[in-house]
């Protein structure tokens, strides 16, 4: 081989050695990244029905089960939860030391009214239209069955008493009740002629009232006296009323529509409804959550405005939007976005703050799962 031939063969070989390492250091890299291949980022992939946490350091799935009912353990360190299935789930709120307890649903469970203690609970269930209630003693391991005839219940945590509407279709037996939470030691204190109603604990002495929310027709708020056994109405002929009432019991936020459910608005009030300020937040009084000292609520509202009937149509589970978590002051004049999730697959209910108010607990119901969220 000539000197030539051999100084032309050389220079090929570095020609060709040049190519190799750029195509091997440069683009091999970014064609693996866009396969999913050698030096990508490893991506989750569903596999078997296995749930997919979510990649964003502040959210967390707390439960690997369908799930009803959030309730911040008696401890205030846990969250505590049932299956929709059964089991009684307790969890960090960064979602580690997951425990499960022995509890064996019925079908259709929809809601848990959870003691104070966090160790008792109602258990509400849908039969075909139908509720049946049943009080759990997790303790004592005993359940107790409430009166068919049972409507709508409420759970008074401090006093340990439930109240419940009595309807068994007959006008003449419609009557508001307070007993033990197991339903004994009944006590009738106020008959009315209204079929369906809905009940809230304000504290010891006064039960909210109020008929059933619907865009399409007047509601009113009532609060009953337990003690004077008197019916006082607080907010008349609202369409689209839905009620949130403040751990203290002092204040409260509802929302209301147009008489189509449409221009949703979210308003606070005192207790006796003589003082409103409406909020520049559009959402529903139920996915929103009190601060300790009741001079703010956090609340899951839609990013964009929706077309829909409020809150009926929330309530069919014809609501889908992508939402953002705000907190916005009860006088209206302070409102900071917390968070805005990256997609449209959360409808945040049930919200909860921990003690230290650094973690929002919540409910998703598009998925089931129970998530936690760090606000600190």
């Amino acid at each position: 081989m000539s000197k030539k031939q051999i100084i032309i063969l050389i220079a090929l070989i570095l020609i060709a050695a040049l190519a190799f390492g750029v195509y091997y250091f440069y683009f091999r890299p970014k064609l693996a990244e866009q396969r999913g291949g050698v030096g990508a980022p490893p991506t989750a992939q569903p596999t078997g029905g296995e749930v997919i946490t979510p990649a964003d350091e502040k959210l967390k799935q707390l439960s690997q089960v369908i799930s009803i009912s959030p309730a911040i353990g008696a401890n205030g360190k846990m969250v505590k939860f049932v299956g929709k299935e059964g089991g009684i789930y307790e969890v960090d709120f960064d979602g580690q030391n997951l425990k499960e307890n022995k509890f064996t649903a019925l079908k259709n469970l929809i809601r848990v009214l959870w003691s104070q203690d966090k160790t008792s609970f109602i258990g509400i269930y849908d039969g075909d239209g139908v509720k049946k209630i049943s009080y759990y003693d997790t303790s004592k391991q005993t359940a107790t069955p409430f009166n068919s005839s049972v409507r709508q219940i409420a759970f008074s945590e401090k006093e340990n008493k439930a109240a419940y509407h009595y309807f068994d279709g007959s006008l003449e037996s419609s009557s508001i009740v307070i007993s033990d939470p197991n339903g004994e030691n009944p006590k009738t204190i106020f008959r009315t002629r209204l079929g369906e109603l809905r009940l809230d604990w304000i504290n010891e002495s006064k039960i909210a009232v109020s008929t059933i929310p619907t865009g399409l027709a007047e509601n009113t708020l009532w609060i009953l006296d337990i003690n004077t056994q008197k019916l006082r109405s607080i907010l008349p002929n609202i369409y689209g009323l839905t009620v949130k009432w403040s751990r203290s019991g002092e204040n409260f936020i509802f929302a209301q529509t147009d008489s189509k459910g449409k221009n949703l608005t979210l308003s606070t009030a005192n207790q006796t409804g003589t003082q409103t300020n409406r909020l520049d937040v559009t959402t529903l009084p139920e996915k929103c959550v009190f601060t300790k000292d009741d001079q703010s609520i956090i609340c899951a509202a839609p990013k964009e405005t929706l077309d829909i009937i409020w809150p009926d149509d929330y309530y069919k589970k014809l609501y889908s939007a992508q939402e953002q978590i705000w907190e916005i002051g009860m006088d209206g004049k302070k409102k900071d976005m917390l968070y805005e999730f990256s997609t449209n697959d959360f409808d945040a209910t049930n919200l909860l703050l921990s003690e230290d108010e650094n973690y929002l607990v919540f409910l998703n119901r598009k998925d089931g799962y129970v998530y936690s969220l760090k606000l600190k």
